[in-house]
């Protein structure tokens, strides 16, 4: 009784795997450093992902897209 209110209070149902499941024993993910930097992980479909040889080259893409949306903002303002 004792043990399923700790389960309880931490959110963990009887028969989850998350109940079975020792969580003080695995280690950090190899993107978890650039996270903890600020740095954001993006996953790409496989198809996205296989236009773009390195990931430089997606952030390239992406920084002419921001580019381009910009100055047509900029036209729309000034239209307006």
């Amino acid at each position: 009784m004792r043990e399923a209110r700790a389960r309880a209070s931490r959110g963990v149902r009887e028969g989850t795997t998350a109940g079975n499941y020792s969580f003080p024993k695995e280690r950090r993910s190899s993107g978890a450093g650039r996270c903890a930097e600020g740095l954001g992980i993006v996953l790409l479909d496989a198809d996205v992902a296989a236009v773009f040889p390195d990931p430089a080259s997606v952030n390239e893409a992406l920084r002419a897209l921001m580019r381009t949306a910009e100055r047509l903002a900029r036209r729309r303002r000034l239209r307006a």
